[in-house]
């Protein structure tokens, strides 16, 4: 996408909306395409509770955090990013987990 106004909503939008590559590269090819992904790859909007949890955890861990939870809100998972193998091994000490050689 050439530089410019274009760019950045491209950019906001793939940020609210938590776009993979995928889609933001579909977005590159027909702009005017502004819905979120449908099928297996579209997220509802969290709520602000949850949303609220995944800042604290990030905050605490120092690294992207995303919740996900079925429809019911009932279960899900925990997604922790981590950038390395040393990063790896922080976040497991942070959650009082040390790895056994």
């Amino acid at each position: 996408i050439p530089a410019g106004k274009q760019r950045v909503r491209a950019a906001r939008l793939a940020a609210e909306h938590g776009w993979s590559v995928r889609r933001l590269e579909q977005y590159a090819s027909d702009p005017g395409a502004t819905r979120a992904p449908s099928g297996t790859a579209a997220r509802r909007a969290a709520s602000p509770h949850i949303t609220d949890i995944e800042k604290q955890l990030a905050d605490h861990l120092a690294t992207r955090v995303r919740l996900r939870t079925d429809s019911a809100g009932k279960k899900g998972r925990i997604i922790i990013e981590f950038y390395d193998p040393a990063h790896f091994e922080g976040l497991l000490k942070m959650m009082g987990f040390e790895l056994q050689s």
